[in-house]
């Protein structure tokens, strides 16, 4: 009888190569007691290996694709670029996983931020390839996505080193890991990023006007449903001067801003945070 995948417990494990992975037991007539191994378990050790890590064999079924979903914008050398993803339809999709590549010319990896998506963290994303312009992610939940569909999934902020438009500086792709969403009953779709440019219709913080100001400032935002939204003003060291909630339409929104309200004179970093994404702009008061 030959045991395979049965190392004796005796064996010195600095040098793997010239382990022996195998016993031979000939003549076996009795139970035999004087044997001593140790069983290996190869493959998934912690059990934590989900089907589409696999790359080389995974395959599309029913030549379906999935989108999610990002607002195309202009962007200047200097910017902190906030680019929210979201999808239409959560329902039936348990895991995601793809590459976002995106031009180191133009961006470079700032931050991550996470919304609602169970399981979703850091420890989904390979930050080790940011400076080669790569982020592959792997998310998996059995349970699926539990948010409502057109909520945000992600953010990903990146400081602008020059001027560029996000959809020509980003996408999704199988450079690292195949670009692909699971459904609950096991059918694979190509996973794509779409742009969208829809006035109105997508969340949105926009520049404020005037800017400079040294009176008064109108800060303007649009939101793609009605909910709930969180304005915050911060100095140049991050420290909070001013915060404003609301509940707010769908569409185009305004809030005015005193020059009063403000410590002093400089610049200020305001950010609008609603239903998980999230924007961030820069304005300067005068004297």
């Amino acid at each position: 009888m030959l045991i395979n995948g049965a190392i004796p417990l005796t064996t010195n494990f600095v040098d793997p190569t010239f382990i022996k992975e195998s016993i031979s037991l000939t003549n076996v007539v009795s139970n035999t007691t004087n044997v001593n191994f140790i069983g290996v378990k190869v493959g998934d050790v912690n059990n934590s290996l989900t089907p589409i890590t696999f790359t080389d064999d995974a395959t599309e079924r029913g030549n379906t694709n999935y989108d999610l979903y990002t607002n195309d914008k202009e962007f200047v050398g200097n910017e902190d670029v906030f680019v929210n993803i979201h999808g239409l339809d959560y329902s039936n999709i348990n895991a995601l996983q793809g590459t976002f590549e995106f031009d180191v010319n133009k961006l470079e990896l700032k931050d991550i931020k996470f919304s609602n998506v169970n399981g979703l963290n850091k420890e989904s994303f390979n930050l080790q390839m940011t400076n080669n312009g790569k982020l592959p992610m792997v998310w998996f939940d059995v349970n699926g996505l539990q948010i409502a569909n057109e909520e945000n999934f992600v953010t990903l902020v990146f400081k602008a080193k020059n001027a560029g438009r996000l959809s020509e500086s980003l996408e999704i792709n199988a450079s690292v890991t195949n670009a692909l969403a699971t459904t609950s009953d096991n059918q694979f779709k190509a996973l794509n990023l779409q742009f969208t440019n829809g006035v109105g219709a997508d969340f949105a913080l926009n520049q404020n006007t005037p800017n400079p100001f040294d009176n008064t400032t109108k800060i303007s935002f649009s939101l793609p449903t009605e909910g709930d939204a969180t304005m915050k003003i911060v100095d140049v060291n991050g420290k909070l001067v001013k915060l404003v909630k609301g509940h707010y339409p769908k569409g185009i929104s305004e809030i005015l801003i005193n020059k009063s309200e403000l410590p002093s004179n400089g610049v200020y970093y305001y950010q609008l945070e609603s239903n998980g994404n999230t924007a961030q702009r820069k304005m300067i008061v005068l004297e």
